[in-house]
């Protein structure tokens, strides 16, 4: 879980509003509303079931928007692999591959089919920040922002150095696609040695 408000005091983050790409339960979002208050924050989230437990939880904030469907580079419906006993919070459209030996406690037990649209056909505007936690998809996710990505100025993304998930966005493939909209990543916290 990040510290946003330490996060914001670092780096003078100014969020104007807010992408929360896989936002599962929301394990995040208190942080983020606390330390964002005058923002609006747009939730993704595409399972069934943690969409409805967000929606249930935070509806009755007027800041918070909800879209029952994942992001990526092109609009389809796409298979998910659901992780069964952890929240679902390892669930991804990427195949579990490494992930299954670096952590064997959390299982795939099932699948779901699940929209997926791109965020530039959203009419969403003013989001400079971006918070996005989609286990392995980011670039496809980044893709489909186009040209809105240049008015982000502000990305937490979970990074993968090996390949937790089949044809997963390694880390530099991310940092070289970043790179040309002149983003720079400035800091990076290790899950663990491997």
């Amino acid at each position: 879980m990040f510290n946003f408000d330490e996060l914001k005091k670092v780096f003078n983050i100014q969020a104007k509003n807010i992408a929360y790409i896989g936002a599962n339960e929301g394990q995040e979002l208190e942080s983020l509303i606390n330390s964002f208050s005058n923002s609006q924050i747009y939730l993704f989230e595409p399972q069934v079931i943690p969409f409805g437990r967000l929606k249930e939880k935070y509806e009755n904030l007027k800041n918070l928007h909800f879209y029952n469907f994942g992001l990526g580079s092109k609009e389809n419906r796409m298979q998910l692999y659901i992780n069964t006993n952890n929240n679902n919070m390892s669930s991804s459209v990427l195949k579990p591959k490494e992930h299954l030996r670096y952590h064997p406690n959390v299982k795939f037990d099932g699948t779901e089919t699940i929209g997926i649209k791109k965020f530039s056909n959203l009419n969403i505007n003013d989001v400079n920040f971006l918070n996005i936690d989609v286990q392995g998809y980011e670039l496809e996710v980044l893709t489909g922002f186009e040209d809105y990505l240049l008015s982000v100025d502000y990305i937490i993304c979970e990074v993968n150095r090996k390949e937790l998930y089949k044809n997963c966005v390694l880390i530099g493939e991310l940092d070289n696609y970043l790179k040309a909209y002149n983003f720079l990543r400035v800091k990076t916290k290790w899950f663990s040695k491997t």
